[in-house]
């Protein structure tokens, strides 16, 4: 499976290239704030399209929501069902864009080291437990790190970039 825009493909990123590449796109994420100024990361492009700070917010989000799903997966004698995040509730219900981008930076690359340290724990045997997750069933613990954490970090920090190319 290849996401349509960013052409990301599901199942591409073998496991010890998660840590690598959390940390490259979460850095970049927590960069782009540092070198920008807050009104210009709080502004959409478009009412449709999440400004800057919301795409960070929401991926430091996806990172802690997944590290509380893998230990779930862990903690469960049988594959648990995973709840949904509340993706765009949370824009609103955590006002992102009223957040500090310099608090987002640090908790941004807080939530990928965390991440990154749980991934790095789990053997072999453990690794390959499943859950049930919406349209991805069964997910393994290696489908939720290599390919949901990991697209979720590179994609939107280009749609960060591309959000802050409008100005």
């Amino acid at each position: 499976m290849r996401c349509d825009s960013c052409e990301f493909e599901w199942g591409s990123v073998p496991r010890d290239e998660v840590a690598a590449r959390l940390g490259a796109a979460t850095a970049g994420l927590a960069e782009r704030l540092a070198a920008t100024a807050p009104d210009d990361l709080r502004r959409r492009p478009d009412p449709e399209v999440w400004s800057a700070i919301e795409y960070a917010c929401h991926v430091r989000d996806v990172l802690l929501v997944m590290r509380e799903r893998v230990l779930l997966i862990l903690r469960s004698s049988s594959p648990p069902a995973i709840a949904p995040m509340g993706r765009d509730e949370r824009v609103v219900h955590d006002r992102y864009r009223e957040q500090a981008p310099a608090d987002v930076s640090r908790q941004l690359l807080d939530a990928a080291a965390m991440l990154v340290l749980l991934f790095d724990g789990i053997d072999d045997e453990l690794w390959d437990l499943t859950c049930i997750y919406g349209y991805l069933n069964p997910p393994s613990a290696p489908r939720l790190g290599r390919s949901s954490t990991s697209h979720e970090a590179e994609h939107h920090l280009a749609d960060l970039v591309e959000s802050l190319r409008s100005f």
